[in-house]
């Protein structure tokens, strides 16, 4: 099932990526790691559709004018639940000094996939990914390009909230 969607890397004041743990319900053993973000609802913009996601995982309550460009765009394929899905994805970065993440609005799929919440370092994005339990896989890199955009905004508009 093809499908689009918007995902936010959250980086804090410590340079940590903000991820979620979650698994597939149907393979309820099998675990990993993935930003928030998800998919868009008919006709809607990418970045509204960030932003939205973002609140109803996290909580964090964000403008789309405050993420950064698309810091990458990736196309990749998966199942969830018994179905297969050809997913389309932006990714924003954004920036804040601290944040304890809350769901806000999860979607019934996701209440029953999320496990926890879990800021992590450079080193500890690589250390997932030679475990495999990274989605994507490349997300080291993907994080890399965070930094640089939530580090040039830092520069240009001060610290993040």
């Amino acid at each position: 099932m093809p499908r689009l969607a918007a995902r936010v890397l959250v980086i804090d004041k410590y340079d940590r990526l903000l991820l979620i743990r979650g698994f597939d319900p149907a393979e309820p053993d099998n675990h990993y790691w993935f930003t928030p973000g998800g998919g868009l609802a008919d006709g809607e913009d990418m970045r509204q559709g960030a932003v939205r996601e973002l609140y109803e995982e996290t909580g964090l309550l964000v403008d789309a004018s405050e993420l950064s460009e698309v810091a990458a765009n990736k196309t990749m394929e998966f199942s969830f639940d018994r179905v297969r899905y050809r997913q389309t994805q932006s990714f924003f970065a954004f920036g804040v000094e601290e944040w304890q993440p809350a769901a806000a609005k999860l979607e019934l799929d996701e209440q029953r996939s999320f496990h926890s919440y879990s800021w992590r370092s450079a080193q500890q994005l690589t250390d997932l990914q030679k475990e495999r339990s990274l989605s994507p896989a490349d997300l080291p890199e993907l994080y890399e390009l965070a930094l640089a955009a939530v580090t040039r905004r830092r520069a240009t508009t001060g610290p993040a909230r």
